[in-house]
């Protein structure tokens, strides 16, 4: 379908109060390139689709996050946007045995959109630098350094146009944290049957009584276990006062 046709669709949902992913995908769907990917594998270990997968993360995030005001004033149709297709090279890179190359091809797919997506260039820019790393996520799993997470979210805010590295990375955590999230059985929403447990991350998040991730409303997002808390603030601590 033409660009400017989905852009005028997507125009039409985006902002609605009864909004739902599964709509905004269906309109992205209609570009074929997009719907092959949609279709493919998300993991290498789950059967399930990148289409559950982003189902879930769009989910999570409407049910907690659609009401708390994002940082560096990004508006919701943007991040609600970028949600939907931020694994989106991921299923070529997995079909071609180089995951480490999704973060490019999901880059190009985001860039080969512009002109389809009704969000500003700034938003544009910033929703860019959020997919181009998965510095957080590794620092989280603490396969990267202090040091060298700050560097590489500072990376990423440089390519999100130049965006301030302290609201970047509160911006960055919204994301990681129902990217991640998505993948615990607080937040599966397929047959319980298909659910694989990942006990690494599930450690990451605090949990109720109920098994369910704490939401925060004076953080405006969910709770870490106090270990992976604490390696947080040392993070947003040092790139808010703007030293890497």
């Amino acid at each position: 379908m033409d660009h400017s046709v989905v852009r005028s669709r997507l125009e039409g949902l985006v902002d609605d109060a009864t909004y739902l992913p599964e709509r905004a995908l269906g309109v992205l769907a209609t570009i074929p390139a997009i719907e092959e990917q949609l279709r493919g594998r998300n993991s290498r270990k789950r059967d399930y689709s990148l289409r559950d997968h982003t189902i879930m993360v769009c989910s999570l995030f409407e049910k907690w996050f659609s009401a708390v005001p994002l940082p560096l004033g990004l508006r919701l149709r943007a991040l609600r946007l970028m949600l939907c297709l931020h694994d989106i090279g991921k299923p070529r890179a997995l079909a071609e045995e180089q995951k480490g190359l999704q973060h490019e091809y999901t880059l190009a797919v985001w860039s080969d959109l512009r002109d389809a997506l009704p969000i500003s260039d700034r938003e544009w820019a910033i929703c860019r630098g959020l997919l181009s790393d998965d510095a957080l996520g590794l620092y989280v799993r603490e396969k990267i350094s202090l040091d060298e997470s700050c560097d590489r979210i500072t990376t990423m805010a440089s390519v999100g146009g130049r965006a301030e590295p302290g609201p970047f990375v509160d911006l960055l955590t919204i994301y990681y944290q129902v990217d991640a999230g998505a993948y615990t059985r607080a937040a599966f929403l397929l047959d319980p049957g298909e659910f694989i447990e990942k006990p690494k991350l599930e450690a990451v998040f605090l949990k109720d009584a109920a098994g369910d991730l704490c939401f925060s409303p004076q953080k405006n997002r969910f709770v870490f276990a106090a270990p992976v808390e604490e390696r947080h603030r040392r993070l947003r601590d040092r790139l808010s006062a703007g030293t890497s």
